[in-house]
């Protein structure tokens, strides 16, 4: 795809999208950052007859100024000297976010260990063959209120969704796993009533793709605001939702990679204590619980091990330091962050439980990147991709090391 560089009216636009209001200064500033010459926006040349100095490319961008504010995008912030913002016209008009062209794949940035690539994941995915280990994403809900990045039917979904993830499952190793991380507040249109289109997915899953559930595992965000509105706050007929669901799927249960020594938690110090305390006294007797149905052996529970196992439910909410930074640079760089994100932990668990070291992870959804940022920690290599521009212009700031294609930075 032939890519070509933005206007000035372009960056000046973008500049404004996200900040309450910009002097003349901050923009010079933001638009040096967007690739605009910096040494143009200083250097004077002499202007009508009396010969004054002034920058000719600051002349042009205040000419712009004036000319969205004439079409009602742009206006003055009322008693501060060259401070302008958008009005609510200008940012519903250049905050639309910009989907790659159907069949096309651009190479947006780069590390030593990963790809991220502005494509369609089926255009993609159907063209490689490598062996992927995991596959962990959090596609777009089939909501009844759709994100700014778009949403697929409720009625369509489960077609949807199989024919995304179809070409990743083709290359999935055995014992390969996949993770996914959908919503469970979708709702009967105009019914208090949650959709079953999970439950169809799940089927799905296995009688198309050959996967077979290993754990349905609760994400409990203890972020997530009020909800649903109108059934828990108006109605009063439901609760306000604190979870969501975590698919892990695989093609072979058998040799599934999975490894929980690689995930194992800290004792607690009482524990440790607990066990201390009991090879001192040796008084611990045999229990007999649930009708017989469970047995505490005298020795049960008493050696010292690297660590507990996890057990199957994730409390965290969705925000995070890693996140909350990235979220900061999209504004700097006058772009829209995705919307939606998952904190970073929740990431880094799942590859460390179900990878090893340079095994390949992928993203068909990678919105905020954090799936690769998590894989890059981890020294996994990593393949990902999105439809929007701006999502993968805003997670290039997540890597200390990547490398931009030049190509990429511009918008077509």
């Amino acid at each position: 795809m032939k890519q070509q560089q933005p206007s000035l009216f372009d960056n000046i636009t973008q500049a404004y999208l996200g900040r309450d209001e910009v002097s003349n200064q901050e923009l010079y500033t933001i638009l040096a950052a967007k690739g605009v010459d910096s040494s143009a926006l200083d250097k004077k040349s002499p202007v009508g007859k009396s010969g004054s100095q002034h920058s000719l490319l600051k002349r042009s961008i205040r000419w712009q100024q004036q000319t969205l504010k004439q079409l009602n995008l742009l206006e003055k912030v009322a008693n501060k000297r060259s401070i302008w913002k958008l009005t609510d016209g200008g940012k519903k008009k250049f905050s639309a976010l910009h989907e790659i062209n159907d069949g096309h794949v651009v190479l947006a940035f780069s590390t030593t260990l990963g790809l991220a690539l502005w494509a369609n994941c089926k255009t993609l995915f159907s063209a490689i063959n490598e062996p992927i280990a995991l596959s962990i994403s959090s596609p777009p809900y089939p909501l009844n209120n759709p994100k700014a990045y778009g949403n697929v039917k409720e009625s369509v979904y489960v077609d949807w969704i199989c024919e995304a993830i179809e070409p990743i499952v083709k290359n999935l190793v055995k014992g390969g796993s996949i993770v996914i991380n959908v919503g469970n507040d979708v709702f009967l249109k105009g019914l208090p009533a949650r959709s079953n289109y999970r439950e169809r997915m799940v089927i799905a899953f296995e009688d198309r793709l050959g996967l077979f559930k290993m754990d349905e595992i609760p994400w409990i965000n203890t972020s997530k605001a009020p909800g649903p509105i109108f059934w828990s706050s108006i109605t009063r007929q439901q609760l306000n939702s604190a979870w969501e669901p975590v698919y892990w799927f695989t093609n072979d249960p058998k040799k599934c990679l999975s490894n929980n020594r690689r995930v194992l938690q800290t004792h607690s110090e009482k524990h440790l204590q607990w066990l201390k305390n009991r090879s001192l006294t040796e008084t611990v007797s045999e229990r007999v619980n649930s009708d017989g149905a469970h047995k505490v052996r005298r020795d049960s529970y008493a050696n010292i091990t690297d660590g507990k196992i996890p057990r199957n439910i994730f409390v965290r909410g969705h925000r995070c330091v890693d996140q909350n930074l990235y979220k900061s640079n999209c504004l700097k760089l006058g772009i829209q962050p995705h919307g939606a994100p998952f904190p970073l932990e929740l990431a880094k668990f799942f590859i460390e439980f179900l990878t090893k070291v340079d095994d390949l992870v992928v993203d068909p959804f990678a919105g905020s990147f954090t799936v690769a940022k998590a894989a890059e920690t981890l020294d996994r290599k990593w393949i990902c991709t999105d439809i929007i521009w701006e999502y993968l212009r805003g997670s290039y700031t997540r890597f200390d090391n990547a490398v931009m294609n030049s190509e990429f930075s511009f918008i077509n």
